[in-house]
């Protein structure tokens, strides 16, 4: 479920840089400006987007690491439970057993 999440997460986070790209492109791009200020814009606005780009990516890595980390910890709890149950399984196993040697030697 949490990849799920991390999974929407990351591609909203896409599409939203994405959109802001394009979105401020086509809107310095149309704006009656001279070309120098223009390309200013430009290059501000894509600096602005990396940096916020770069701060998402931060977060959406930090998620990532906590739930990496999460479902670490519940399949060794998981693995614990396993071994455990197959424990007790075989000591069943073991008393059925001998007691099928017992009905078997009367």
């Amino acid at each position: 479920m949490e990849d799920d999440g991390l999974r929407d997460a990351r591609n909203f986070i896409a599409g939203t840089i994405i959109g802001g790209l394009t979105g401020a492109l086509v809107a310095l791009l149309y704006a009656p400006q001279s070309g120098r200020r223009t390309r200013r814009r430009i290059i501000s606005k894509a600096e602005e987007l990396t940096e916020a780009a770069g701060d998402s990516l931060e977060d959406v890595a930090h998620d990532a690491r906590r739930v990496a980390r999460r479902a670490a910890k519940d399949a060794r709890r998981l693995a614990d439970r396993a071994s455990t149950a197959a424990d007790g399984t075989g000591e069943k196993l073991a008393e059925a057993v001998d007691k099928g040697r017992q009905v078997l030697k009367k």
